[in-house]
């Protein structure tokens, strides 16, 4: 049976607005008040991060290091609040591509039992 694999891209300045908007309902804030100034994204051993430089409230520059995890949880809420359809029971990975995040999902084959069910319904 085949594999469906489906790649989603996100531009900087859709990655900003993730995180920004995960920030906001997360009950630990990661990104304090301030201007976003920019994103630098970087991967190895299959493991991807961020560094998010802003400017605080204060007037003065900071750095926040983000991990994969915060970064796939903003991504997975941004697909749903834009209604992005993410299938539940997909492998999801996150990656780096052109020096955008890219969401790689990979939906595994129907099992057999599924697929004659499927059959027996179309055939009726």
């Amino acid at each position: 049976m085949p594999i469906e694999v489906r790649r989603l891209l996100f531009s900087s300045d859709e990655l900003a607005e993730a995180l920004i908007a995960f920030n906001g309902h997360a009950k630990t804030k990661f990104l304090e008040p301030g201007r976003l100034d920019g994103i630098t994204l970087t991967s190895g051993d299959e493991v991807i991060a961020a560094k998010v430089a802003l400017t605080g409230e204060d007037g003065k520059s900071r750095a926040v290091d983000l991990d994969e995890t915060v970064i796939g949880a903003a991504i997975i809420r941004f697909c749903r609040d834009h209604q992005v359809p993410l299938p539940i029971k997909a492998g999801k990975c996150l990656g780096i591509v052109d020096g955008q995040v890219a969401l790689d999902i990979t939906k595994p084959p129907r099992t057999r039992k599924a697929t004659r069910a499927a059959a027996a319904a179309a055939a009726q």
